[in-house]
């Protein structure tokens, strides 16, 4: 990868993937959504499944057209993304000596079928950027070139002097992650048994409808909840005399660097 050159996403990944992860999240809401209007009226499931599909074929349409708008251009000093939809477009400008950290991602199924991944950069300044370098190949690659770029605009980057390795607490991160899921079934304890007995008659009235609803929605946040903590409980801190390091994951992994010159 030379100063000046452009990059653009994989095709694939960018659309492909993208539409197939964002239609199994719209496809749950649909079936809950659907159940709660068969109940109220049957006629009415047909005309919201009609508005689904017209909706996901745009959807498919727009990330079509996000990919020909999306182009990252690389200088010596600076980075461009330049972007948009259907109804507009945009501009990022990114300069190399405000960057305060750079992340690689590696999505678990992205990265498994089509050897893709994110890179994300950040920067500081009078108003804070940030260009994430979606879906593109060699993602590895790009990273390593983020590293030397910034090395070639003054930042140091040795990682020579090793100075602490640290791990979060299990605790902590239990804590952290199942704060959502916990706080979720408090909230249908509370709703269920403190707001009054006109909201408790609905619920045994109609229980055979909720709770199938209350049931999926626990379970894709326990499910969620559990894949997060394995991946805090993965990271390991790395604090350099010049660098910050740090890697995460289970099943998708992380890699970060944050150059002390930057460090806020």
């Amino acid at each position: 990868m030379s100063n000046g050159n452009e990059l653009k996403p994989n095709k694939s990944a960018f659309i492909n993937y993208r539409f197939i992860i964002h239609s199994i999240y719209h496809f749950i809401f649909f079936i809950i959504i659907s159940l709660v209007i068969y109940f109220i009226s049957k006629q009415f499931v047909l005309y919201f499944t009609v508005i689904f599909i017209l909706f996901k074929i745009f959807n498919y349409y727009s990330l079509c057209v996000k990919y020909k708008k999306e182009t990252y251009i690389f200088y010596n000093d600076k980075i461009i993304r330049k972007g948009g939809s259907i109804f507009s477009d945009f501009e990022i400008e990114l300069v190399i000596k405000n960057i305060t950290h750079v992340e690689m991602q590696l999505p678990f199924l992205q990265n498994k079928f089509f050897k893709t991944g994110n890179v994300r950069i950040e920067s500081a300044g009078s108003g804070s950027t940030e260009i994430s370098l979606l879906a593109i190949d060699n993602p590895e690659q790009t990273y390593n070139f983020m590293e030397n770029i910034m090395k070639k605009n003054g930042f140091n980057l040795t990682k020579s002097n090793l100075i602490q390795k640290e791990k979060p607490s299990g605790i902590g991160v239990f804590f952290e992650v199942f704060k959502n899921f916990i706080s979720t079934i408090f909230t249908l304890i509370f709703i269920t048994f403190y707001i009054g007995g006109n909201a408790i008659d609905f619920i045994i009235n109609y229980i055979a409808l909720i709770l199938p609803i209350i049931g999926l929605i626990l379970f894709i946040l326990f499910i969620r909840s559990i894949f997060q903590f394995l991946d805090l409980k993965n990271r390991i801190y790395y604090l350099y005399s010049d660098t910050i390091v740090y890697t995460e994951g289970f099943l998708t992994k992380n890699n970060s660097f944050i150059p002390i010159e930057n460090l806020s």
